[in-house]
């Protein structure tokens, strides 16, 4: 029901009552006369606006026949119910189609995506990620672009992924570049995880200068990862030996050979595995956590 309907049916109200109330309050004929009037208008108009939502029963048969009893958004043939893809379009058979639960909440839900309150908004937008409709990957496409909230932007991306969105990496490639921080870091992090190599870059300077350990812990993990690291785990090179740990420390000294440290003591090859690196004693060093989080994949 639009606003002009609701509007007329709120002024009716008021006219009615307020003529009643003088009516009988003064004992005027004509004000009670008109209020009752403006009652039996406002009844009226109520059962036509009533007539108006009900679809025709002629009109549900023909749809009902044209889409075979099967939801028009995904064929299913259970939960379903009548929606006017116009809201204003009236109750034509070409505006009317069958519509299961989960895609009619879609459409309701896609519909909000252009709210301008940022609770709605959001809100949309998680409920759609739970769906996980490829109906809502375009629409969420167009809120990650528009949309002026970051938070939202973020939690687009979140559903694009649920969604089977093939483009989600391009999404975060995006986001990477945000000028939040904490979008940056997030979908640095997601790059990373999905395997895109474009993340190198981005988790680099997370290791670098992000000033939470566990978010440089995380980032050098996926680096690693990034580095093909899944195919050196299985290699005689990944597990340096015992003789060659002992003389890397007896030559470092028991302490890091960058900061001078003694906590969290890591024995890190300078030439990485990944690029060719052994277990060489002139290859292994010792290495604090923090400096050696901070090294990366990078060749001292």
């Amino acid at each position: 029901m639009g606003v002009i309907k609701l509007s007329l049916i709120l002024l009716g109200s008021l006219f009615s009552v307020s003529y009643i109330a003088v009516g009988l309050t003064s004992g005027s004929v004509l004000a009670l006369g008109l209020g009752i009037l403006a009652l039996f208008l406002l009844f009226l108009y109520l059962l036509s606006c009533a007539a108006s939502l009900r679809i025709p029963t002629e009109v549900q048969s023909i749809v009902r026949e044209r889409s075979g009893g099967k939801c028009d958004g995904c064929g299913k043939t259970r939960d379903l119910s009548f929606d006017r893809i116009d809201p204003r379009g009236g109750n034509k058979e070409n505006n009317i189609r069958l519509l299961c639960q989960t895609c009619s909440q879609v459409k309701q839900n896609i519909i909000k995506l252009n709210d301008p309150n940022f609770p709605v908004r959001w809100g949309a937008v998680w409920t759609l990620r739970n769906l996980h409709d490829k109906q809502a990957v375009e629409p969420l496409r167009a809120t990650f672009k528009n949309d002026p909230d970051p938070t939202v932007r973020k939690a687009a991306v979140i559903a694009l992924a649920a969604c089977g969105d093939t483009t989600v990496r391009d999404s975060l490639a995006e986001l990477c570049k945000d000028k939040h921080v904490s979008i940056k870091k997030y979908a640095a992090l997601e790059l990373g995880r999905v395997g895109d190599t474009r993340a190198r870059r981005y988790l680099n300077r997370l290791i670098l200068h992000d000033n939470d350990l566990h978010i440089r812990e995380q980032a050098h993990q996926l680096l690693l990862e990034l580095d093909n690291v899944k195919s050196i785990r299985n290699s005689p090179n990944r597990n340096i030996p015992q003789h060659v740990k002992d003389e890397v420390w007896r030559r470092d000294g028991g302490i890091c050979r960058i900061c001078g440290s003694n906590i969290d003591l890591q024995y890190d090859h300078d030439v990485p595995l990944s690029r060719g690196g052994g277990n060489q004693v002139e290859n292994i060093q010792l290495l604090c956590k923090t400096c050696n989080l901070a090294k990366g994949n990078r060749i001292m």
